[in-house]
C-alpha cells in the first residue's frame, strides 16, 4: 500500500504532515511526558497501525495505550498498598506481643510485691493492733449510732417546737424598728418552777435578717450549711469525719449548737472525755429532730440566730435584733458593717462587761500569750483576750465578704476604735 505522507510523483521528497498525523503524533509526545518508553510506542507505531488504520482507529490505538498506562500505575498502586497492609499488621503482631508480655511482667512484679505486704501484715506483730483499732472504730460507729437515735427519740419535732416556743418574748418595737423591751410569758415547767427567760428566753427576729449579716455568720461558723450533699439532716459528715480524724474537735452545724442550747439546763455538758462523747452522739440525734421540725437549713438558721447568745449583760442577751440595741443603740436593719461583723463573731464567745484597765496591754499582746502566759493572766485580761479574738474573726470575715474599697477601709478602722 503506498505510503500517505510520500508524493506519489516525488519518491525523495516527503510531502507536508496531514492535520491526522500532526495529532497523532502530539498524542504520542504527550504519552511519552507521562513516562512511557519511546521504545515501546516507536514498536506499535510501526506495527503499520497508522499506515493501514483510519483516524479514529488511530485515536483509538493512542487511548488504548495510555489506559494500559494507567492500569499498569494501578496494578503497582495495588501492589503498594498490599505491602504496607501487611508491614501494619506485621507491626501490630509485634507490637501486640511486647505489650503482652510487659503485662504478664507487670502482672507478676505487682503479684509479688502485693504477696510480700500481705504476708509481713500476717507475720507483723502489730497485726492484732490494726483488727483491733478496725473492731473499736466499727464498735463506736456502731454505739454513735444507738445514742444518735435515742436523742432522737427522746427529743421529737414536737419537743424542739414546744421549747422554742416557751422560751421566745414578744418585742416590743418602736415606729423607727428600735427594741424597747420584751414580755415573756410564764410557762411553768413538768418538774416544778418556771421558765428562766433572763437566761434562755429570746426575741425572735420576724424582719428578714441582712444579708450581709447572714453571709458573715456562714464564714464564721458553717460554710457548706446550705450544701445538701453535706448537710444531712443536720450534720455534716465530712466536716465531722475530718474532724475526729485530725483530733481538732469541732464539727458542730447550726442543728448541733441549738440542740446544746435547747437542751440546756437539763443536760450540761460534761467535761469526762467520754461522757462528753456520749453528750455529743445524742446532739447529733436532736438536731436531726430540729432539722425536720423547722423545715430544712433555712429554718434551722433562722432559730439558731434567734437563740445563739451575744452578750452577757443583766442577763443572757440572745439574738442579733437584741444584741444591735443593747451593744449599740440602732436597729438591726440599720447596723453597719463592723457591727454586723461582731455580731455575727459573738455567737461563738458572748460579749462579757470588761473594765477598761484590762485592755491596757493591748489587744496585740494579749492575743500573742500562749500556753502557761495565758493561764498566768487574771480573769478581767483572759476576758478581754477573748474579746480581743472576737474583734479579729470579725475583720477575717469582712475581709472575706467585702471586696476592698471605702467600705471594708471604713468598717476595719471602726472595729479598731472598739
Amino acid at each position: 500500500m503506498a505510503d500517505p505522507d510520500r508524493d506519489p510523483d516525488d519518491h525523495r521528497r516527503p510531502r507536508q504532515p496531514s492535520p491526522e498525523r500532526l495529532k497523532f503524533e502530539r498524542r504520542l509526545e504527550n504519552c511519552r511526558g507521562q513516562g512511557f518508553r519511546h521504545g515501546r510506542w516507536q514498536t506499535w507505531r510501526d506495527a503499520s497501525l497508522w499506515k493501514v488504520g483510519t483516524p479514529a482507529k488511530q485515536a483509538f490505538g493512542g487511548a488504548a495505550a495510555c489506559a494500559s498506562r494507567v492500569q499498569g500505575d494501578a496494578s503497582l498502586l495495588r501492589a503498594r498498598v498490599t505491602a504496607l497492609a501487611h508491614a501494619l499488621l506485621a507491626f501490630w503482631v509485634l507490637t501486640a506481643s511486647l505489650l503482652a508480655g510487659w503485662l504478664a511482667s507487670a502482672r507478676q512484679a505487682a503479684r509479688t510485691v502485693v504477696g510480700g505486704a500481705l504476708g509481713a501484715l500476717r507475720r507483723a506483730p502489730w497485726r492484732r493492733g490494726w483488727q483491733l483499732g478496725a473492731l473499736a472504730t466499727a464498735s463506736g460507729l456502731a454505739m454513735a449510732s444507738v445514742l444518735a437515735s435515742s436523742g432522737y427519740a427522746e427529743h421529737p419535732p414536737v419537743w424542739v417546737l414546744q421549747r422554742l416556743a416557751e422560751r421566745a418574748g414578744h418585742g416590743v418595737f418602736d415606729a423607727e424598728g428600735r427594741l424597747l423591751g420584751a414580755t415573756f410569758d410564764s410557762v411553768a415547767l413538768p418538774g416544778g418552777g418556771e421558765v428562766d427567760h433572763s437566761s434562755y428566753g429570746h426575741v425572735p427576729a420576724h424582719a428578714p435578717l441582712p444579708a450581709l449579716y447572714v453571709r458573715l455568720l456562714l464564714e464564721l461558723e458553717h460554710k457548706s450549711h446550705f450544701e445538701a450533699w453535706r448537710n444531712w439532716c443536720g450534720t455534716d459528715l465530712l466536716s465531722l469525719g475530718q474532724r475526729m480524724l485530725t483530733g481538732t474537735g469541732g464539727g458542730s452545724t447550726f442543728a448541733h449548737q441549738l440542740a446544746k442550747q435547747l437542751l440546756e439546763p437539763d443536760v450540761r455538758r460534761s467535761d469526762f472525755g467520754p461522757e462528753a462523747l456520749v453528750q455529743k452522739a445524742r446532739e447529733w440525734g436532736t438536731g436531726c429532730a430540729l432539722h425536720r421540725a423547722l423545715g430544712g437549713p433555712k429554718g434551722v438558721l433562722r432559730a439558731f440566730v434567734d437563740t445563739a447568745p451575744v452578750a452577757q449583760v443583766r442577763g443572757t442577751t440572745r439574738g442579733p435584733v437584741s444584741g444591735a440595741q443593747v451593744l449599740f443603740g440602732v436597729p438591726l436593719q440599720q447596723a453597719t458593717p463592723a457591727m454586723l461583723a461582731v455580731l455575727a463573731s459573738l455567737v461563738q464567745r458572748p460579749l462579757s462587761v470588761v473594765p477598761e484597765v484590762a485592755f491596757s496591754r493591748g489587744c496585740e499582746a494579749l492575743r500573742a500569750t500562749k500556753g502557761a502566759d495565758a493561764q498566768a493572766l487574771p480573769p478581767t485580761e483572759k476576758l478581754a483576750k477573748t474579746q480581743c479574738h472576737t474583734l479579729a474573726r470579725a475583720r477575717v470575715a469582712l475581709r472575706a465578704q467585702l471586696p476592698a474599697g471605702a467600705e471594708l477601709d471604713a468598717a476595719l478602722d471602726q472595729i479598731a476604735s472598739w
